[in-house]
């Protein structure tokens, strides 16, 4: 009974990394709303972040890491919807 045990345990492991290993190998599309590829990011562009609202491309989204964001669609009337 151990031995069926520990087969079928092996089998899942087996079965667990395999499934991970591949959903790992997938790339992902860039964001269609970009003209360049997210990969592409320079000095030029992070200093020109401001011309680019909807792309965060440093941790505090521009240059000089102000961490607000100029998008309208969520605001203090509607973000509980």
């Amino acid at each position: 009974m151990k031995k069926v045990g520990l087969t079928i345990l092996s089998s899942v492991v087996i079965y667990l990394l395999t499934t991970s290993l591949t959903a790992c190998d997938r790339q992902q599309k860039p964001a269609k709303n970009t003209k360049e590829n997210a990969a592409a990011v320079s000095m030029a562009r992070l200093s020109q972040a401001d011309k680019e609202p909807g792309n965060w491309m440093s941790h505090g989204r521009t240059y000089d890491e102000q961490r607000y964001s100029p998008l309208k669609k969520i605001n203090a009337d509607n973000v509980d919807e």
